[in-house]
């Protein structure tokens, strides 16, 4: 059995009878044309710093998936280099009291195509609140969402 206590500090139990749902999803690393890379910042994130991307939907492909979130988001198209390059499976969550999701997380080098329609923009209930273009040098200048610190880690070690 498994314990997990949520944000509230509400206790849930997982054993390995209990089900769960696995939620793919895929983030882009951005570079533009400067060889700067697209970080964003949401309402939900508040003054934390994350990659665009999301949850794949039903059937979809991973890379079809980072390109329709990132279109989505920042109304970007992005041309997906390779396969992806990093992989994190250690993100957890209830999203009720009945519901485990696993969240298996993608990141994927891409490259910017066309960035002349970016309107912030709401997606779901995330409003992006601001983007900037950085260097993977200037990485450890921003907080990210603690989902993200694994990529931000290998971003910095092997670019």
């Amino acid at each position: 059995m498994v314990e997990f206590k949520d944000s509230e500090g509400v206790k849930y139990e997982f054993t390995s009878s209990s089900m769960y749902r696995v939620r793919l999803s895929a983030y882009a690393i951005i570079e533009n044309e400067d060889k700067k890379i697209c970080i964003i910042r949401t309402q939900k994130t508040k003054d934390k710093w994350e990659f665009a991307g999301g949850g794949c939907e039903f059937l979809e492909e991973l890379d079809e998936c980072v390109k329709r979130e990132v279109k989505e988001e920042l109304g970007f198209e992005i041309l997906v280099l390779k396969s992806p390059f990093f992989h994190s499976i250690n993100h957890c969550y209830f999203r009720s009291t009945q519901e485990f999701i696993k969240k298996v997380d993608f990141y994927y080098k891409t490259q910017l195509i066309n960035d002349s329609k970016y309107i912030p923009e709401q997606v779901g209930n995330e409003v992006i609140k601001e983007i900037k273009w950085i260097s993977i040098s200037e990485l450890k200048e921003y907080e990210f969402m603690w989902t993200f610190k694994g990529v931000v880690e290998y971003l910095e070690l092997y670019n």
